[in-house]
């Protein structure tokens, strides 16, 4: 009887640190999803525009686009995640970060298609909309090991409905750019 009740506590001893163990995965998880999506808010408004100059498109000696300058940011951000168990000894959880926005393009309303000649001008744009029909879409693949949580994959939907494995290893920087900040 002495054996049993022993085997009874071991048990319970164990079934209790692994549920320690997933409240510490669960936690931790949920706190990097709220880091990242706090320092990617901030980026959501208008201080945070960009102005991107756009080259002219030559074919030979012919233009086929003259050069312009736009402005944009990003908005409707969505985030979710998920954390999973899995079969592995060495990563015993998956955790999944996806994040979705659309571009939102600034035009006025003598230049509805927000194509400007100089960059004052884009600047200045004060009148946004949608630019895609889809959203962009990004998602963070992690593995949870040695009680910390490790990018595994990383891919991107950018509005074509066709995803990409990417390298950013930081959701906070997104989205990344080759355009200057407005501010």
């Amino acid at each position: 009887m002495k054996k049993i009740f022993a085997i009874l506590i071991a048990l319970l001893c164990y079934c209790t640190s692994v549920f320690a163990n997933e409240q510490e995965a669960v936690s931790s998880f949920t706190a990097l999803v709220n880091k990242i999506q706090t320092e990617i808010e901030k980026t959501y408004t208008d201080d945070y525009a960009r102005l991107c100059h756009h080259e002219t498109l030559m074919s030979g000696k012919k233009v086929i686009r003259p050069g312009f300058w736009s402005k944009y940011r990003h908005g409707d951000l969505g985030v979710s995640y998920d954390i999973q168990k899995t079969d592995s000894l060495i990563s015993p959880y998956k955790g999944i970060i996806s994040i979705t926005y659309y571009n939102l393009e600034y035009f006025d309303t003598n230049n509805p298609e927000g194509k400007f000649k100089t960059e004052a001008a884009a600047a200045n744009a004060t009148l946004k909309r949608r630019n895609n029909i889809y959203p962009d879409q990004w998602e963070w693949v992690y593995s949870y090991q040695n009680n910390q949580w490790i990018i595994k994959k990383e891919r991107s939907n950018l509005g074509d409905q066709m995803w990409r494995d990417v390298k950013m290893s930081d959701p906070a920087s997104l989205p990344i750019m080759v355009c200057r900040n407005l501010k």
